[in-house]
């Protein structure tokens, strides 16, 4: 009967813990302590605000691609490919600059193959 019992609270705590319903926050039991991990970020949770934050970026790279490609109507290609890698450069610069924030030795090197 005991054994049943312990069973049954097993089963119980593993249906809680595994069989939740998605988006909902899982909970592990400790005892009398419950600890909640906050709840999965789905689709849904993606707001209007991020869309049109995240669209604006997007955009201006659009922009420039366009205008990098019209570019090279006027100049050679070997000029264009020195502004395309120089586009990253420039990038990493500013960043610090900017940013305040300084550059990982293994970003300087992928900058440097990438220039190269």
């Amino acid at each position: 009967d005991d054994h049943k019992r312990k069973q049954r609270a097993m089963q119980k705590q593993y249906e809680r813990v595994h069989l939740q319903q998605p988006g909902t926050p899982s909970k592990r039991y400790y005892g009398d302590q419950v600890e909640e991990d906050e709840p999965e970020v789905g689709p849904e949770a993606t707001s209007w605000r991020m869309v049109f934050l995240l669209a604006l970026p997007a955009l201006s790279d659009c922009i420039a691609s366009v205008l990098l490609k019209l570019g090279l109507l006027f100049v050679t290609s070997s000029v264009y490919q020195l502004m395309c890698c120089l586009r990253i450069i420039f990038v990493a610069v500013n960043k610090q600059i900017f940013l305040g924030q300084t550059l990982a030795p293994y970003m300087w090197v992928g900058i440097i193959t990438n220039a190269c």
